[in-house]
């Protein structure tokens, strides 16, 4: 039950000491002290040493890494500022709802965008449902999906407004609802008089490789 430490004190004669002390005997013997102490002695010794060296490093304190922060992309969205809201997605029904803004600002614009800049991505036989709002405070603004440049005919059965060449009254809302039932670039359109000239039409691009209905602009 006893362990031997020996600690080397220099050289000295012989010499025996008992210590008081009943739990340990010292003994001096040719420049050694051997003294007998219980084994847990021995053990809390051997902990507080190892607690002290890994408490510090070189005499330095460790420090712990610091926190690599992670830098998300930029995700790139449409401008819906001026919109109530881009577009509502009705995949179960293959339906869309979409909400454009003619005339923003009291501009020749969808959406504040001019001469192709807003595009309307379509699945390829969807339903499609417009929803268009003049915001102008003076000019009357229509919209409708034709064929290409200056065309005032409907590309499909119901595409444009009421009475597209017309126009809807300043703040004043239609719609209007169609199939996409033929893939290609189409055009939405103001086709009231020198509207369409002036810059007020976007795209329809109608395809069976688009998945889901987006409006960007």
């Amino acid at each position: 039950m006893w362990q031997k430490i020996e600690v080397e004190i220099g050289r000295e004669s012989g010499q025996r000491i008992r210590a008081e002390n009943p739990g340990r005997e010292v003994e001096r013997k040719k420049g050694r002290i051997i003294t007998n102490y219980p084994k847990f002695v021995a053990l809390v010794f051997c902990c507080v040493l190892a607690a002290a060296s890994c408490g510090s490093s070189h005499g330095r304190p460790v420090s712990k890494s610091p926190v690599q922060l992670r830098h998300l992309p930029q995700v790139k969205r449409p401008n819906t500022a001026t919109s109530k809201f881009p577009l509502i997605s009705h995949s179960a029904q293959r339906l869309v709802d979409f909400y454009i803004q003619a005339g923003v600002n009291n501009g020749f614009n969808f959406d504040g965008d001019t001469n192709g800049k807003m595009e309307l991505f379509i699945p390829l036989g969807w339903t499609v449902n417009i929803q268009c709002h003049n915001s102008a405070t003076s000019l009357y603004h229509s919209c409708a999906v034709t064929n290409g440049a200056n065309s005032t005919t409907p590309a499909f059965p119901g595409a444009s407004v009421p009475n597209p060449q017309e126009g809807i009254d300043p703040g004043g809302t239609a719609s209007f609802t169609f199939v996409a039932s033929q893939a290609g670039t189409f055009r939405i359109a103001c086709l009231l008089p020198g509207h369409e000239e002036a810059g007020m039409w976007g795209k329809v691009i109608i395809s069976s490789s688009i998945n889901d209905p987006e409006l960007l602009s």
